[in-house]
Parts: C-alpha cells; sequence; structure tokens
C-alpha cells in the first residue's frame, strides 16, 4: 500500500511518517505536501491508495483538495485540529476522521480500516456513517453496519465482527443517514440492516432472528408492515 501524507506542519508530518514506518513496514510513504496544490500534484504523481490529509491547509482546507480531484480513487484519513469539520467530512470516502494530537492507537486503527477498504475502490461512492466517538468521530462503511438499538438518549450501534459503540444521539439522528433501502426501522428501539437478516420467527410470533442470534419482537401494529417489507428477504 502507498499513502502519502498533506500537512502544512511539518512535525505532524514527521510524527505521521515515524509511527507509519515503525507499525507498518509494509506501508509505503510516497511523499509529502504542505499545500493543497502541492498536494494536487503529489496525488496525480504517487497515485497513492491512502492519503492522510489535514483539514485546514493556509488559506485553502482539504475539502477545496478533494473537490478538484475528478476521480477520488483513494481512501483519506483526515487529521485535523478541530472536530467541527467531521460533518462535511462525511461527504467524502473516509477511512478515519482523527484529531490532533494523533493518537498511536487511533491512528494505527485507521490505516488497518483503510486496507480493509482498498479491494472496494472503484465500485462507486462508498456510503459511510459518522459515528460519535470522545476524538471527534469514525466513520464506517454502512454495510458493515449491522443494527442500531437505543438506549435512551444513546444509541448502541452493532457492526459486522460484533464490534459495537455506544454513542449520543437517538435513532432518529442516525436514521437520517441511513436511507439505504436495506434498513428497516423496527419500533421505536432498532434499526436494522436487513442483509444481517437471518429469519423471521413465523409471521404469528412476529419475532425477527439476526445472523447474530439477536432477537427483535416486531410491535403489534407494526406486525402486517414489517412481515410484508422483509418477504423478499425470508423466502
Amino acid at each position: 500500500m502507498k499513502a502519502i501524507i498533506i500537512d502544512d506542519e511539518p512535525l505532524s508530518v514527521g510524527l505521521i511518517s515515524l509511527y507509519l514506518q515503525q507499525d507498518f513496514p509494509d506501508l509505503l510513504i510516497a511523499g509529502s505536501a504542505f499545500s493543497v496544490e502541492q498536494g494536487q500534484k503529489l496525488i496525480e504523481i504517487t497515485k497513492p491508495d491512502l492519503v492522510f490529509l489535514d483539514v485546514q491547509l493556509g488559506a485553502k482546507t482539504g475539502f477545496d483538495l478533494l473537490e478538484g480531484i475528478e476521480n477520488i480513487d483513494f481512501q483519506v484519513v483526515f487529521i485535523t485540529a478541530f472536530s467541527e469539520y467531521a460533518v462535511r467530512a462525511f461527504r467524502f470516502r473516509v477511512a478515519d476522521y482523527l484529531l490532533k494530537p494523533i493518537d498511536r492507537a487511533e491512528l494505527n486503527e485507521a490505516v488497518q480500516r483503510a486496507k480493509q477498504a482498498l479491494p472496494e475502490l472503484g465500485q462507486g461512492i462508498v456510503r459511510t456513517l459518522r459515528i460519535p466517538s470522545s476524538r471527534g468521530a469514525i466513520f464506517v462503511p454502512t454495510r458493515d453496519v449491522v443494527r442500531l438499538t437505543a438506549k435512551g438518549s444513546y444509541s448502541e450501534i452493532t457492526l459486522r465482527g460484533g464490534i459495537i459503540h455506544l454513542c449520543s444521539g437517538n435513532l432518529s439522528h442516525f436514521e437520517e443517514n441511513l436511507s439505504e433501502s436495506c434498513f428497516l426501522r423496527i419500533g421505536r428501539s432498532f434499526l436494522i440492516n436487513l442483509n444481517y437478516l437471518s429469519k423471521l420467527e413465523s409471521p404469528l410470533k412476529a419475532v425477527i432472528i439476526m445472523e447474530d442470534g439477536f432477537c427483535i419482537p416486531i410491535p403489534r401494529r407494526q406486525k402486517r408492515q414489517v412481515v410484508e417489507r422483509l418477504s423478499p428477504y425470508t423466502k
């Protein structure tokens, strides 16, 4: 995998380079740039798989850089000292969104996430879900979201592989960002990805069983609607 770093702070570039060289010896750092113009040229020349991109680059931003590239065929890890840019970052293909000062463990997780996503480049836009965290946010492909469970004013997000994130925001907040047809709201407490549906425990019992064995009762008032909606997935 080939990576470049676009950041106008030399110390930040040096620290990221050091961490990557020590923790990912198979990752080639093909160069670094300190401005939008330099960064665009470096991307054109090196054709990287992964770009570590600072949000604030002098008078311009990393968003300006991405908007100037016709085909974004690489993964992006945003690096910034400002958490307020996370929502705008959601518009772009992102492996992660890291806040300065860089946490080495979080950087490693971002690289691993980017590696997993690389085979999917060129298959169109990869839709992501923004999950708030204590250091800003992480972004995960929506296809990896198994279900969301309401926990008061929080939501528990279960991902493929059994990974669970508990974060602020009710289900309605996340439902707005999961407009794909494969997601279905079940009552007040669940929002599920139908691609991880195992079976419907008979229309009479009206219980959904997910692939991981998790059971979800269907509210009586919603039973007919849900059973009809699930019919293509339960044949």
